[in-house]
């Protein structure tokens, strides 16, 4: 970016980086929200997976396909590969648990209530 000063001659200025760049780079220097200041939301998010699309299964039966074909199965299924909400959770830094009874789910949520910050529980349903 060239500027002009009163006296005519070009000047370089040097543009600062935008934010997101400012932030990306606070990342790979490992710098986190809570390092920052930034707070984090006291919040539990519960994930209900049946591991399938159950509407688009519905919508079959109401079509009138009472036994869908393989492909048909393949394209409501969600197990191949099982999507791992807890282990995409942790990666953001998220503390996360899988669990598959209502005892389970009430420890998770009494662990999740008591701490600070987010969590997610994910509640694989059938």
């Amino acid at each position: 970016m060239l500027l002009r000063s009163r006296s005519d001659e070009p000047q370089r200025t040097r543009r600062r980086g935008s934010r997101r760049r400012q932030d990306e780079r606070a990342g790979a220097r490992g710098d986190r929200a809570e390092d920052r200041g930034v707070p984090r939301a006291d919040v539990t998010v519960v994930v209900c997976s049946n591991r399938r699309y159950r509407i688009l299964q519905f919508e079959l039966a109401r079509a009138g396909q009472k036994t869908p074909g393989p492909k048909a199965l393949s394209l409501t299924d969600l197990t191949n590969p099982v999507m791992d909400w807890a282990a995409l959770a942790k990666g953001f830094g998220v503390p996360a648990c899988t669990v598959g009874t209502d005892d389970e789910l009430t420890v998770a949520l009494q662990r999740s209530l008591a701490g600070p910050g987010p969590s997610l529980i994910e509640a694989v349903v059938d």
